[in-house]
């Protein structure tokens, strides 16, 4: 029994000493994915990297002086130097104080992985959820990066691709990836009013069902797409930027995925940034880049008469907003926030279309509305062809009025959900006006005007849940 014990001890204090592997942890450097072999390990809370492949990640020289048992890191003016077992670091000559101390594991030389990046100018930050470390660093160097070098962010820009309720595209934009878990910045109009939402990246698609932050006074929105282990961009400082740099914008315009073009910032403008990069319709949520290659800014606007007047959002307006705690509604939870303006939108992008009876009809505009005394109001017509009420009687005339009824039904259910417990009252219009005088109509739909015309406003359809109870009449 007292054997036993011993080995129990003999193997508690082995255990102890065996490292943690944190081979779970992903490390990110300037976007991109590094696996590390040996895998990192975490001592303390501290993650130390093996020595040269993290150096050389880092873009520096590294040397191993085996009589001193140190580790030199070289690049441009920043000289870097650890020695195993010493609890402090050196950068530049200057000491600093390491959390955990370099060391020998299996043959192979670790340090710390903060220490370094910071020595290098990196950013670096730890996401637990994610147990994903980033590192972004800032080449030092006398030249600014070609547009060439700039370019190769459009691995991280994508097409945003909204739908309706029926899979229909309404709606097309940019955005682009700012972490490795799927975090993606695109602007608010992009995405408001649709029912589902992909992310296109290359050649795949990836589904994003979740808002993560959004703001429609400034035209942001953030959105979590389905996947892991993205690219992502490095996100700059918009409070330096000075008019007449060069930007690089990324983006979709008219579709056209990784379009590259280059300009100036021409001037700061009510808070944004103007800029001279040609954009155009599509182009709104994409990334630009000054030159370092750093977002400074969301494309949101362009003038189609002036030429290359073109505006972003700063982005470090995005970097306040996540640091607050994440939303994360779905797009119906945020189409319950829209204005009476917006989700009349959102009626006429998902119900002003029906096929009966292979007859076309459309409905040309929705008004959506609150009364004096809190009754929503839904106001609907048909469009001024006359084409489709046409078709409307004749579906009506050929036994489809069951068809048009569910429509209907179908219209008034989507406000009750929008408005529940309210009352709701709508009606769908046939308006037109006839040279002679339009005997077929009630005399209270017509109105003779100065020009001898007469003004037709006939109530096609009304739907209702007074009562509690819904209905839907067909004229």
């Amino acid at each position: 029994m007292k054997r036993a014990i011993i080995f129990i001890i003999m193997v508690s204090v082995l255990l102890a000493v065996v490292p943690a592997y944190a081979a779970g942890v992903s490390i990110y450097i300037n976007g991109e994915n590094h696996k590390f072999n040996p895998a990192p390990i975490i001592e303390n809370g501290t993650t130390l990297v093996p020595m040269r492949p993290f150096f050389e990640a880092m873009g520096a020289k590294v040397y191993w002086n085996d009589e001193t048992r140190t580790v030199t890191g070289i690049k441009g003016d920043r000289v870097v130097q650890l020695t195993i077992g010493s609890s402090n670091g050196y950068v530049n000559g200057q000491a600093v104080p390491l959390s955990e101390a370099a060391r020998i594991i299996d043959g192979y030389t670790f340090v710390p992985l903060r220490f370094i990046g910071e020595s290098f100018d990196g950013n670096v930050n730890y996401n637990n959820d994610t147990q994903t470390i980033t590192v972004n660093y800032r080449e030092k160097s006398s030249e600014d990066l070609s547009t060439v070098e700039i370019a190769r962010n459009q691995r991280a820009v994508g097409s945003i691709i909204g739908y309706n309720r029926n899979g229909e595209e309404i709606s097309e934009g940019s955005g682009f990836l700012i972490d490795s878990s799927g975090s993606v910045v695109t602007n608010y109009h992009v995405i408001k009013g649709i029912d589902t939402a992909e992310f296109v990246l290359g050649e795949d698609r990836y589904k994003a069902g979740v808002v993560r932050y959004y703001d429609t006074k400034r035209d942001i929105a953030v959105l979590k797409v389905e996947g892991e282990d993205f690219p992502f961009v490095s996100l700059g400082d918009s409070d330096n930027v000075e008019v007449g740099e060069k930007v690089v914008a990324i983006g979709s315009p008219l579709g056209l995925d990784n379009t590259v073009s280059e300009g100036i910032v021409s001037a700061i403008r009510n808070g944004d940034i103007q800029f001279t990069a040609p954009v155009s319709f599509g182009s709104s949520g994409g990334a630009l880049f000054n030159s370092r290659g750093e977002v400074i800014g969301i494309t949101f606007a362009t003038y189609l008469a002036g030429q290359n007047i073109n505006f972003a959002i700063p982005i470090n307006e995005v970097k306040d907003m996540i640091k607050g705690q994440a939303i994360d509604m779905t797009f119906d939870d945020l189409r319950r926030e829209m204005s009476y303006e917006d989700f009349a939108q959102y009626l006429a992008d998902n119900y002003s279309y029906a096929n009966i009876n292979d007859l076309d009809i459309w409905i040309d505009w929705f008004s959506v509305s609150e009364s004096d005394e809190g009754n929503i109001i839904v106001l609907a017509a048909f469009d001024g062809s006359g084409v489709s009420y046409h078709n409307w009687l004749s579906a009506l005339l050929n036994g489809h009025k069951t068809d048009i009824s569910n429509w209907m039904g179908e219209i008034l259910r989507e406000v009750e959900s929008q408005y529940p417990g309210k009352t709701v009252g709508g009606g769908v219009y046939y308006m037109d006006t006839f040279s002679t005088y339009p005997s077929a109509f009630k005399t209270e739909e017509i109105e003779k005007n100065e020009d001898g015309t007469y003004s037709v406003t006939h109530m096609a359809a009304f739907f209702t849940n007074v009562g509690g109870k819904d209905a839907v009449i067909i004229n």
